[in-house]
Formats: structure tokens, sequence, C-alpha cells
């Protein structure tokens, strides 16, 4: 919870008040545990839903402490949770990481780590780059055109 409200909030956000402040604000907050088996010995999936989107995501923690995000929207990933990513949503067609990256360098932006995921008979896919700088809206639009990617966004993650 204290993940999801830190970027709207300015401060008095804590681990210990967290779920406090989202009831204040009026945030549904559904908990649930299951035995159903599942590839990792801990998962912890976030499922965020307002009028005008749905997101779900899911995580867990390797050995050593080493955090990873192993779903996005039901598309598995392996990527690390922390610093600037550009997220984008594909159709899988061959040919796209080049230009994304094409597109990137073009603005100047340098590639740190890229994550990569498919959801099998779905044609849907999801890149996760990690980047050294903040895309530019002006990136994000050209991203957004090309053939077969459906969203392009900037994230901070961490």
């Amino acid at each position: 919870m204290t993940g999801v409200l830190r970027p709207h909030m300015a401060e008095g956000l804590t681990l210990v008040n967290a779920v406090d402040v989202a009831r204040e604000r009026e945030i549904e907050i559904l908990e649930s545990t299951s035995s159903a088996p599942i590839s990792f010995s801990n998962l912890v999936a976030l499922r965020l839903k307002t009028s005008e989107e749905d997101l779900s995501v899911a995580g867990t923690v390797f050995g050593g402490g080493h955090l990873r995000l192993v779903d996005v929207d039901g598309v598995e990933v392996d990527t690390i949770p922390q610093g600037k990513r550009a997220r984008g949503s594909q159709r899988g067609h061959a040919g796209i990481v080049g230009r994304v990256g094409t597109v990137l360098g073009t603005h100047g932006i340098n590639i740190a780590r890229m994550g990569l995921g498919r959801k099998p008979g779905s044609g849907r896919a999801i890149m996760l780059i990690e980047v050294d700088s903040e895309v530019p809206a002006t990136a994000l639009a050209e991203l957004a055109k090309m053939p077969g990617i459906r969203e392009a966004r900037f994230l901070k993650l961490g």
C-alpha cells in the first residue's frame, strides 16, 4: 500500500499507517491468501482497479533478498522493480525490440536493462526497459504510434 500511495502524497505516509490512509481515501483493500500451487514460494500480487484502468502485478523475493517483478497483467516477466522504466504493451510482432531501442537512442535515452514477456497464444506482450533518464513525452508518443505497440508509459519504481 505504501508503494501505491507514495507517488501521490508529499509526506506523512509510513508503513504503519498506509492501510489507514488508503481507507481514509476510500480505497477498497481486499486481502486474501491462497493455498493454490504457484511457481514461487512467496508471491505478492497487487491489482489496482480504477474507473479508467485495471492493472495487476505480482512480485517475489529470490534468495539473498533480491526483489523481482514476475507478472504484469497476466504476462510473465522477470525484472528488478526499481529505477526509471519505459513500459510498452505490444502485440508480439518481430522487430519491435530493435525499433523501440532505436527510438530511445534517438532521444538520447540509454537502456540499462530490459525485461520481456509474452502470454503464448494471446498476442499480448510486455516490455519493461530500465533507462538512465526520464523518457520524454515526445519519445513516448513516438513509441505509441509504432505498429504493434498498444501502450507506452514512463514509470518510476522503487
